[in-house]
């Protein structure tokens, strides 16, 4: 794999954005959302493996920075979440961006939850708390998250469609 300047600088921008909000310590209300969309625009704009690293790497970024206090055995639920975020948008979203988005945030859902009850199932003591925020709580945050993302999305493009038109806008 041939991994480009332009990848790895993006990426760590992109890496950099996502740890960086974590960091203001805001509620999962408002942190999960614009990390969801983080992530998306990675997938978007530099690419699926960009998307995939940021979701392997912010919540290890949130535990070793205690933004995330929840119990060690969650972290790869979330990874997991994320990765089906990341990987079913990118698959999608060239049909269409809100149908991609909304599989994209089911998927999220649906893993983190799977992921939830088998940790349950295997008598990992979990809080209520916790179950209720790692998995209904995360598909109003992915769906938030798609929503951002696709308005980013598309300011971005037609910043771009501005740009190469020197400023006049184009209906």
């Amino acid at each position: 794999m041939n991994l480009s300047t332009r990848f790895v600088t993006r990426s760590a921008i992109m890496i950099a954005l996502a740890v960086g909000f974590q960091a203001l310590g805001l509620q999962q209300a408002i942190t999960g959302p614009v990390i969801n969309a983080i992530l998306l625009i990675s997938a978007e704009f530099v690419g699926p493996l960009s998307g995939i690293l940021v979701g392997l790497i912010t919540p290890w970024m949130a535990v070793t920075t205690g933004i995330f206090k929840g119990p060690a055995p969650v972290i790869p639920v979330i990874i997991a979440g994320n990765l089906a975020l990341v990987v079913v948008f990118a698959l999608s979203r060239k049909i269409n961006r809100l149908a991609g988005g909304a599989l994209a945030a089911v998927a999220k859902y649906a893993a983190m939850t799977a992921g939830i009850k088998l940790l349950i199932a295997r008598q990992i003591p979990l809080k209520p708390p916790i179950v209720v925020a790692m998995t209904m709580t995360q598909l109003y945050t992915a769906i938030g998250g798609v929503a951002l993302a696709l308005a980013v999305m598309k300011g971005m493009e037609a910043l771009g469609r501005s740009r190469m038109t020197g400023g006049r806008d184009q209906a």
